[in-house]
């Protein structure tokens, strides 16, 4: 397996001495190329556990492996991408995608090249030359992802990337990403608590719930892309998920999802 989690633990410390469990025993195999969604509840550990694999936190106990070795920082081969985008106000889209690329042994040519290319591919090319604050938040979300992907990723980690967009643009970002991802036939972790994203994009979605944070259950989508909200199979696998979060006698709830 491309990344292998065994037993993994981790605890956080209060001022009073006490500790929180962030995550309790969790086990999971991720395949090279997978589209995987760590699905859940606020506080359910996701978020840790994504960092964790990432190498921005360390383990109480188990192990983190990624091609057989073990994680114990982050990886240049590795990027995150997080909700507020985190694009330098200074500099053009056109060199914020360019950032990732200057560490490397580019010339000033062939990174703008790069960078033209991968805004090709998220349909920004016309905004080449703008600064991110005369972007909407799915533009600026865009350049993010060109950003990440310019540099060649093994793995893509993304912690609710579009959460902070209005529901049409969440869709189409959800669209295009799924799109750009098989293109590109890179692996990535994505952290969502939103049942119908998470069975959008994923090739498997893990269930985790909290206090502390565990897997619960592990579905397989196999729903053949595009993907259509409406389908008897999607909308099949979206009641599975909600019986793992709430009874079945209290259905009230889902109208609140």
């Amino acid at each position: 397996m491309y990344i292998e989690i065994e037993h993994a633990k981790k605890h956080f410390s209060h001022p009073d001495g006490s500790l929180f469990v962030a995550l309790e025993d969790v086990s999971l195999t991720i395949k090279k190329g997978e589209f995987i969604c760590l699905l859940g509840q606020s506080g359910c550990g996701k978020t840790t556990l994504l960092n964790v694999i990432a190498g921005f936190e360390k383990l109480s106990s188990g192990t983190v492996k990624i091609e057989g070795k073990s994680v114990n920082k982050a990886s240049e081969k590795n990027v995150m991408i997080f909700q507020n985008y985190g694009l330098l106000p200074w500099r053009s889209v056109r060199r914020n995608v360019e950032l990732g690329l200057e560490s490397g042994s580019y010339t000033r040519t062939e990174r703008r090249k790069i960078a033209e290319d991968y805004l090709k591919m998220v349909n920004l090319s016309d905004f080449a030359d703008r600064y991110p604050c005369s972007l909407s938040g799915g533009q600026q979300q865009r350049v993010a992802i060109a950003r990440a992907l310019a540099v060649k990723p093994d793995i893509l980690f993304m912690d609710e990337p579009f959460g902070a967009l209005d529901a049409i643009t969440r869709g189409k970002m959800q669209h295009d990403l799924r799109k750009i991802v098989d293109r590109e036939d890179c692996t990535v972790i994505f952290v969502t608590h939103d049942i119908d994203e998470a069975i959008f994009l994923a090739d498997r979605i893990v269930v985790m719930t909290p206090n502390p944070g565990k897997i619960k259950r592990i579905f397989p989508v196999n729903i053949y892309q595009p993907r259509y909200r409406h389908e008897p199979d999607f909308v099949e696998l979206r009641e599975q998920i909600l019986r793992e979060f709430f009874p079945k006698s209290d259905r009230r709830i889902e109208y609140f999802i």
